[in-house]
């Protein structure tokens, strides 16, 4: 396979260099444009397709083109002539140029000033964001809100500009103070920004890593209120799960298999160039409100520039931040229900957000804050959710700062387990013989009726604290320095009801993680634009802290664990340098950790983009290596306990993965569609686990233990997605085949249902294959002039799910399905069927500021696992039903 992908990049590169070698030498004075094209063609083989009497039209051409490319040619000779030009399938076709019919001149006598306003939306009616309002030969503008409004206060006879990256330009004159305006879209998908792994943003033609990006119009009609939930479906190659809504469920979310509950590799977080403490762990305490965009990066190849922890990839999370143009209030509210088997009255559930944004000449400040409950859909359940959030964005001249600050608070009740609930009629003759003799019922000896209540509460927090700068140093120049502070921490905590006793303990944990990093991009280029390069260079310094805690039978904490401190430096350097269309990226970072000796992670990859008809096709293959760092008690050891002791092991390896990726996009030129598919082919190896070493040298009653590099890991995999965009609806779906395997059998394994496997022994917990399908319909003027709605649907499927079940194991033998052994330690099950979720979102916008919606997930009502779960049961579909208000107030940029 790697053979085969090869020869496609090779095939795919020399067509994109066939496409662009032509080179042009010529000079002359006065040479009619007809006498050049046969020229040009004697040079390059380029047909020129054209009406003759075209080019009556036309003038006679005096340059002198030496050596350089048909398109600098083309560009020369056309330049102050009435015509244009195309290139496409080695044919130059020549048309009348048309002339902008929106350019017109600027007003040139003062006129009276009016207040102006309207909405801009493309050619189906969709409301355009983003848009620049200027006016024509003045320093004096605004942008368009999230609902295509802009108001201005200008002149009448005046010229707006309206301007957008994705849609064409276009020219109106001031007549009316009401101006709604269309635009047509002009889609330049390979000019599009993206960060991806790379730490400062490159244009998307020239990143060859696999990037999904989730804008926050995607966001917005997804039918879920947390981050953790949303990546299954919508982000090929993902696999993301918890137990329902489960307040202490933990979020899992698994990239190309790695990651997640098995541990074999690991997911970063980043919120803002800020390393989030806990990942993908914590994920739910994250509300999608007030998210810009995220950026998925799949495979090892970021880990590069971002270093331990990431060799599974990394989920990149950009908050909203503001304009300085504009005042605007944001409110959300709603309120709806679950629906659940598990408890008598179906749990009330709410969520309210409100967003307050204030943007000046240099200084936008934004604030919100959220709440949401949810009723205990499980036994003694439930949760109440706030937060809080600040922005502020301070522009000086060539700098610009960017300080945010957050927190959120959850509360909730740990609920009780409510799966034995109806095994209220074991059998009693099903028996459990006892060491002295004696039997037991099967059904006590596991406990298989309905589970006690916990009778204890949760509380988890979340702070993020962090300052962004951003020095335009020169033109081609830019520093920055990310600085921040992030905690996560859950802990359980006694019900003081003055009647509930009290448990034996309350456990808790607290990551924290401290980041600062430094960068600068030089951006070095010919005028040409055949020779190019982007060098990206810097260091950074993170300090990671892991405690965990037990109450014993009190509120107050004894600590019986803490890691310290873990320090970790990274160097990096990355060049991206281009001839051409053709993109390398060659990328090397040195790592010095405590855990681990110092570590070299390169990373290479090459693209190209071309067009073949109406397509642009954009091929890539890449290849990177990344590290986790083991944990401190796996190189340090443990202390003995009354049952096990473990060694250190100063020479304990980082696991690693390395592999490579091969890819084409496929994008057509209207922005009508886009498809791609990527196959992977990754290797986790140095896996640590725990080697059994026999009873402890000095207490043979207990056992000793060392942790150590064993077995690898193949994770390889197919993914595929696909959109399709027409005037009223959008259609995106992916489907991605995960196969996850042990590769090597040698040594004993950190999980037992491994140790002793023969290699293609697939993972626990993992899809064979995952698809997603969205799509949403836009209607137009459903009842009055400008009231408008939408309908989104999101499925998503997984399926081949093989995991260990003790609870059907304990119910098959109090039922007597199956006999008791007493050597069983694992039971495993693999998902025979698909499980389904089905998600809607409606809204409908009765103003243009005011909007309703509803929104379910799980519509279907299905209590199916998605994976067996031996502690949560999960719930039935969720319901909300608002609305969304937004008033903004436009400045005038100055």
């Amino acid at each position: 396979m790697k053979l085969t992908g090869l020869v496609m990049i090779t095939v795919l590169l020399l067509a994109s260099f066939q496409g662009d070698a032509q080179t042009v030498n010529f000079s002359g004075r006065d040479i009619p444009l007809k006498n050049i094209f046969t020229i040009i063609k004697s040079q390059t083989g380029i047909l020129f397709f054209y009406d003759e009497d075209l080019l009556k039209e036309s003038r006679p051409v005096t340059v002198q083109l030496n050596n350089v490319t048909l398109e600098t040619a083309l560009n020369e000779i056309f330049k102050d002539q009435p015509l244009s030009w195309v290139l496409a399938d080695k044919t130059v076709t020549i048309s009348r140029r048309q002339q902008p019919a929106t350019s017109i001149p600027a007003a040139s006598t003062p006129t009276t000033t009016i207040p102006v306003r309207g909405t801009i939306t493309d050619e189906t009616g969709n409301p355009i964001t983003d848009v620049t309002v200027m006016v024509k030969g003045k320093k004096q503008g605004t942008v368009a809100d999230s609902n295509g409004r802009f108001q201005i206060i200008t002149g009448q006879n005046e010229v707006l500009i309206f301007s957008s990256i994705s849609h064409s330009t276009r020219e109106l004159r001031v007549e009316r103070a009401e101006m709604n305006v269309q635009l047509k879209s002009d889609v330049k998908p390979m000019e599009t920004f993206i960060v991806g792994g790379n730490l400062s943003a490159i244009k998307r033609k020239a990143d060859a890593t696999a990037v999904t990006i989730i804008d926050a119009k995607t966001l917005e009609k997804l039918p879920f209120n947390t981050v953790d939930q949303i990546f299954r479906g919508l982000v090929p190659g993902t696999f993301s799960f918890n137990a329902g809504d489960a307040p202490e469920g933990i979020p899992v979310l698994n990239i190309r298999g790695t990651g997640g509950q098995n541990a074999l590799g690991t997911v970063a977080v980043y919120i803002d160039g800020i390393e989030y403490a806990g990942g993908v762990s914590y994920l739910c305490q994250l509300d999608k409100t007030n998210i810009d965009r995220i950026e998925v990066v799949r495979g090892p190849g970021a880990a590069t520039m971002y270093g331990t922890g990431s060799n599974g990839g990394i989920v990149q999370i950009f908050t909203k931040k503001g304009r300085t143009d504009q005042v605007s209030v944001n409110l959300t509210s709603s309120a709806g229900f679950y629906q659940s088997k598990w408890v008598e009255k179906n749990p009330f559930q709410q969520l309210h957000n409100l967003e307050m944004t204030a943007g000046f000449k240099k200084v936008v400040l934004t604030l919100g804050t959220s709440y949401r409950t949810v009723g205990p859909y499980l036994p003694d359940g439930g949760e109440k959710n706030k937060g809080f959030y600040l922005n502020t964005r301070i522009n000086l001249g060539k700098l610009q700062a960017t300080v945010t600050a957050r927190y959120n608070e959850r509360n909730f009740g740990i609920s009780r387990s409510p799966v034995y609930d109806t095994a209220i009629h074991p059998r009693t003759d099903i028996l459990i013989a006892l060491g002295s003799g004696d039997t037991i019922p099967a059904y006590e000896w596991y406990n298989v009726r309905p589970r006690p209540s916990l009778h204890k509460d949760g509380l988890t927090e979340t702070f993020i604290a962090g300052i962004n700068l951003l020095h335009n140093t020169a033109k081609n120049w830019v520093n920055k320095l990310d600085a921040g502070y992030t905690t996560n921490g859950t802990a359980e905590l006694p019900k003081y009801d003055g009647i509930t006793p009290l448990q034996t303990s309350y456990f808790s944990e607290e990551y924290n993680t401290a980041t600062i990093r430094y960068s600068n991009t030089l951006m070095l280029g010919s005028t040409s634009n055949d020779f190019g390069a982007t060098i990206l260079s810097g260091a950074e310094y993170k300090r990671y802290s892991y405690a965990w805690r037990f109450n014993r039978a009190s509120a107050t904490r004894t600590l019986l664990d803490k890691d310290p401190d873990n320090e970790n430096f990274g160097s990096f350097i990355q060049i991206n340098p281009n001839y051409k269309n053709v993109y390398l990226t060659l990328g090397l970072r040195y790592e010095k950790n405590e855990l681990f000796k110092a570590a070299l992670n390169p990373r290479l990859g090459i693209t190209t983009n071309f067009a073949m008809g109406s397509l642009i096709v954009k091929p890539k293959i890449s290849w990177g290596r990344g590290i986790t760092a083991p944990s401190y008690s796996d190189r340090f050891g443990q202390p003995a306990n009354a049952f096990t002791i473990l060694y250190p092991n100063p020479d304990i390896k980082p696991q690693s993965q390395q592999g490579f990726d091969y890819g084409v996009e496929l994008y057509d030129k209207k922005g009508k569609y886009k498809f791609e598919v990527v196959y992977y082919d990754n290797i986790l190896d140095n896996m640590i686990g725990q080697k059994g070493l026999g009873p402890d040298i000095n207490d043979s009653t207990i056992g000793a233990y060392i942790s150590t590099n064993s077995a690898e890991i193949v994770n390889r995999g197919w993914e595929f997605s696909g959109e399709y965009n027409t005037k009223r609806f959008t259609l995106q779906a992916n489907f991605s085949i995960m196969n996850s395997v042990v590769g090597d059998t040698t040594g004993n394994y950190l999980f037992s249902q491994f140790e002793g496997q023969s290699p293609g022994t697939r993972l626990f917990n993992l899809p064979k294959h995952v698809a997603g399908f969205y799509f949403t319909y836009n209607f137009f003027r459903l009842f009055g002039k400008t009231d408008r709605g939408s309908v989104s649907i999101n499925l998503t499927e997984a399926d081949g799910i093989k995991s260990n079940s003790f609870n059907k194991y304990f119910l098959d033998v109090a039922y007597g399905r199956i006999p008791h052994d007493q050597n069983t330690i694992n039971y495993v099950v693999e998902s025979s069927s698909p499980v389904f979720r089905l998600g809607f979102y409606g809204e409908y916008q009765l103003l243009y500021n005011l909007r309703f919606f509803a929104q379910g997930s799980n519509i279907l009502n299905s209590y199916e696992f998605e994976y067996t779960n031996d502690y949560y049961a999960t719930h039935g579909a969720t319901w909300l039903f608002g609305f969304k208000y937004n008033f903004v107030k436009a400045n005038s940029i100055k």
